[in-house]
């Protein structure tokens, strides 16, 4: 190309490109509507129409000008008719794939922002949502409220109860968008994600990883201290992005659920209460696997610990039956000492099997919490110590791995 028409087609695109930036918010406004309206293509005079209410004040020129600038530099496509070098009319238009790219970059800048407008903005539409939820007993449960965005727009919007027994996300993701792409969208929730749910649901936080999200906006996290962050960090294992509400939303999120966190708080103090009296006992697993199941048992207190039972639950669903030792003077843990204790599962079910059939579509390796319960004896009497563990499942040798 000779040097003088490779100078006139740069300052062409630059011009373009100062048209767009001239008139963002209309030409925003035009690439939104025709995602919206993708696959169909419309003609300028019906895309005016749509638009125009939302901007009166707009002139043919700087509406023509806009959809040249949007054509130019391949935002959009469409078989237009020139006067010249001037667009005069454009008939078949639809929004380009480097258009559907600048609208989702619009977002996440939009989220970068130091007034953080737009997240902001999504995050007061969640809380507003939340607002809405339904308890489903007489417990008391947390209000929680979900928005979808994709590309600077709204999706979907959804609270806790407003499908009975269900959660926020379980309702936005799968009741509203099951047949909609949500890779590359941005998820606000009020409430950090679930990590585990009675068998056959799904815990919200996977389904977030299955749905190939990018980011999640967290109002707070879980109040529950056994709990609290496990959502977020499965997120980020998954490669999400994750933030949190602006401050002073996060405070109007514990304030709306006050009596949940208070709840939960005096939960905590009664089970603190108690603690002094309960075995210091911690449970690790060494081995998962049917040929020798493996568990070890430290014990941080003074007085001897025996094992008589160790019981393993997904959810409210008991993985197998419960481990128990053949001579149950065998089973002891001294005090301030760590013993390892190992069970051959002939005749019983397989934990990880088990795992496998209730997480079927969840592939060949996946990562879930198991609950341990550990009954043991100490000074005569008898104890059921809990613990959460994270472990990866392998279903081509049914094996379970605690990971750290």
């Amino acid at each position: 190309m000779p040097e003088s028409q490779n100078w006139c087609r740069n300052l062409y695109y630059t011009h373009a490109r100062t048209a767009i930036m001239h008139n963002k918010e209309l030409t925003n406004a035009v690439l939104a509507r025709l995602d919206e309206e993708f696959p169909t293509v419309v003609h300028s005079k019906s895309l005016y129409d749509l638009l125009q209410p939302q901007f009166p004040q707009i002139t043919e020129y700087e509406w023509l000008n806009s959809l040249d600038a949007l054509l130019r530099t391949g935002m959009i496509e469409g078989v237009p008719l020139r006067d010249g070098s001037t667009l005069a009319d454009l008939a078949n238009i639809s929004i380009s794939a480097n258009g559907r790219k600048e609208l989702g970059k619009q977002e996440i800048a939009s989220g970068q922002t130091t007034n953080g407008t737009d997240v902001w903005r999504f995050a007061r539409l969640a809380i507003e949502e939340a607002r809405k939820s339904v308890p489903e007993d007489g417990r008391t449960h947390p209000k929680v409220g979900v928005v979808v965005v994709k590309e600077g727009r709204v999706l979907a919007s959804a609270h806790r109860g407003e499908f009975p027994q269900c959660h926020a996300e379980f309702i936005a993701l799968e009741k509203k968008l099951a047949d909609k792409s949500l890779a590359g969208a941005t998820v606000y929730t009020t409430l950090e994600p679930c990590t585990s749910r009675n068998h056959p649901k799904v815990p919200c936080a996977t389904r977030l990883v299955e749905r190939k999200v990018a980011r999640v906006v967290i109002g707070i996290l879980d109040p529950d201290s056994r709990i609290s962050g496990r959502g977020q960090r499965m997120l980020r294992k998954a490669g999400i992005v994750t933030e949190l509400f602006p401050h002073d939303l996060m405070a109007e999120v514990e304030e709306m659920n006050r009596d949940f966190m208070r709840d939960r708080e005096s939960q905590e103090s009664r089970q603190s209460a108690t603690s002094s009296a309960q075995p210091k006992l911690r449970v690790a697993l060494k081995r998962g696997h049917v040929s020798n199941f493996l568990l070890t048992h430290d014990n941080d207190d003074d007085e001897v610990v025996f094992i008589r039972a160790a019981r393993l639950f997904f959810g409210k669903v008991e993985l197998t039956d419960p481990l128990t030792p053949d001579d149950p003077s065998t089973w002891r843990v001294a005090p301030h000492s760590s013993m390892t204790f190992g069970k051959t599962i002939v005749h019983q079910r397989n934990p990880a099997s088990s795992l496998v059939k209730m997480n079927s579509n969840a592939g060949i390796l996946f990562e879930v919490e198991i609950d341990v319960i550990v009954n043991c004896e100490m000074r005569g009497q008898l104890f059921a110590v809990p613990q959460t563990l994270y472990v990866r499942v392998n279903a081509t040798n049914n094996e379970i791995v605690q990971l750290v």
